[in-house]
């Protein structure tokens, strides 16, 4: 069959495809349970997963359709409350555009998936569709008949309002629900299963730039990781790909996570509105509609994991839902925050640690919040009662953001002293061993002064490793034991893939942790000389590396 979709594809990319569309604004009272009872022909797997892989989770829909999902790791620690930050947007390309800033500046959120492993916070993530959804599978959500599923159904489909992807999820959620078998193979978090929605724009973009299946600095990039033959990965406006016909879906090859046409083919409808950016957070008008991604007509130049677009609601002119050519969408699995009373516990649990004060904030541990709650409990004075409550109230708040910040501030220190590890640990090595060179017998006068040379320069990068490296040390001890902890779980987490190309194969997880480890060390016992963490530093190797101190 696959070979019948090929000879297929070729045709339609002769003929400038654009396929049969059903019409999205009849509303012919589809995705109802009633749905299930239509005949259905068999859905051959090409026609829902073209590029199949053993990890997929494939769901079934009606009228004998399936929905595949790939699943998006969001690295955190054992904390119902952490999640993890992430850029969203684009740094400003173009000097002195101020429209570039406000439609697509580069922001910081955060990020955590619903689901886990075993009921573990440190094993979160969630799901997002693997192809964009088809005309045959949007047909057998919301059509009057079950479409016979072909090629040409393959394409994504388009042409669609907000309002009409909200109709396919009420339609496709509640056969689902209403079918033991399909209920059975959706996630659950704590004991609740999943929901079909729409993405996020966080959890989008996150998936689009490749989560954590490549490298920060990959995926602070406009596109993901690809090779130089970008028609191989997305469709675009441009004669080697669609020029302004929709293909169908997967074809491609797909991103890191395995998911097909994120940046091309149609733009793609995610849940939240639009909102204009404004220095590293939204600017906070809700918006219209906004779609994620380009499309058929977006030119190869202007393919980027950033690329966002406001589209009003309604037609005010043709007094209609707003359907812009081009536009689709792909699915999302997601559940309630909080989905039971023993949840909610362990959120309230985390977030009393997260907003306790230190006792170097105030003054012998004494906790301003509390002590103000039981003032407002004494007094009978309702006005005064309020107005403590209230303050106390802003007291948590600023504790808690005081913390997050502090946190952040310790997460780049330990990755920064990862690095002073790793540049120690190399210049060491290049000074012992050019020192030893220097003692061979006989060793000519010409090479004698290279290695002299070579000897000096490795002398100075590991003094100078060994300063910074005090510094951060010591800085690093005037932080709260519990937060720095914390701080060197989550960082270690986000790294622990990252292997360092150096002697003893240490990885940028292990340098944090041992760095962790020293600086608890420093903090209770304070000696004045170093030398013994700098042994440390150098004979540790995977084989016997601490783990990070957890209290």
């Amino acid at each position: 069959m696959q070979l019948s979709r090929t000879v297929i594809l070729i045709s339609l990319l002769v003929a400038a495809c654009g396929g049969p569309q059903s019409d999205p604004s009849s509303d012919n009272g589809g995705g109802s349970v009633a749905n299930a009872s239509r005949e259905a022909d068999p859905w051959y797997e090409e026609f829902y997963n073209y590029m199949p892989a053993d990890d997929d989770l494939v769901i079934e829909g009606p009228c004998g359709s399936s929905f595949v999902f790939r699943q998006v790791t969001t690295y955190t620690v054992e904390d119902w409350l952490a999640s993890e930050t992430v850029f969203l947007g684009q740094a400003n390309e173009s000097a002195g555009s101020s429209e570039y800033a406000l439609l697509e500046g580069i922001r910081r959120e955060a990020i955590v998936g619903p689901f886990t492993e075993d009921d573990n916070p440190a094993e979160r993530h969630y799901y997002i569709g693997k192809y964009e959804v088809t005309q045959d599978q949007y047909d057998a959500v919301l059509g009057d008949t079950c479409p016979k599923p072909t090629p040409e159904g393959s394409l994504p489909v388009s042409g669609l309002s907000f309002f009409d992807t909200q109709r396919f999820m009420v339609g496709l959620n509640e056969w689902i629900y209403a079918n033991p078998d399909a209920t059975a193979t959706l996630p659950h978090a704590d004991s609740i299963p999943a929901v079909v929605r729409l993405p996020s724009e966080a959890e989008w973009e996150f998936a689009a730039r490749g989560g954590q299946a490549v490298t920060v600095e990959d995926r602070l990039a406009p596109i993901y990781p690809m090779d130089d033959t970008e028609n191989r990965y997305e469709w675009y406006n441009g004669d080697d790909s669609c020029r302004d016909s929709l293909r169908p879906v997967g074809y491609l090859l797909p991103n890191p996570l395995g998911i097909h046409d994120m940046l091309g083919n149609v733009r793609e409808i995610v849940q939240d509105p639009f909102e204009l950016t404004a220095g590293w957070s939204n600017q906070g008008q809700t918006g219209a509609m906004m779609t994620k991604g380009g499309a058929c007509d977006t030119s190869l130049e202007d393919l980027r994991s950033s690329a966002r677009r406001e589209y009003i609601l309604y037609s005010y002119e043709e007094a209609s839902l707003n359907r812009p050519a081009m536009v689709g969408f792909r699915l999302a699995l997601g559940a309630p925050a909080v989905t039971s009373n023993r949840r909610l516990e362990s959120y309230n649990s985390a977030y009393s640690s997260l907003r306790a004060p230190r006792s170097s904030q105030f003054g012998g541990g004494a906790d301003p919040a509390t002590d103000l709650r039981g003032l407002a409990e004494e007094t009978q004075d309702v006005g005064l009662k309020e107005e403590l409550s209230r303050i106390a109230a802003v007291i948590d708040a600023e504790i808690v953001e005081r913390n997050t910040f502090e946190l952040e501030n310790a997460k780049a220190i330990i990755a920064t002293t990862a690095s002073l590890i790793r540049n120690y640990r190399f210049a060491n090595r290049d000074a012992d061993f050019a020192e030893q060179a220097m003692n061979t017998p006989n060793l000519p006068a010409s090479n004698r002064a290279t290695i002299q040379r070579r000897f000096e320069s490795a002398s100075i990068a590991r003094d100078t490793s060994r300063d910074f490296y005090v510094q951060s040390l010591v800085r690093a001890a005037d932080f709260s034991p519990e937060l720095f902890r914390q701080a060197a779980l989550r960082v270690s987490e986000e790294y622990k893939q990252t292997v360092a190309s150096e002697p003893g194969n240490l990885t940028v997880s292990e340098m944090m942790c041992l760095f962790a480890t020293q600086v608890e060390h420093y903090r209770q016992y304070r000696p004045g000389d170093f030398e013994m963490y700098f042994d440390e530093i150098v004979t540790t190797s995977t084989g016997n590396s601490p783990g990070c101190p957890r209290g």
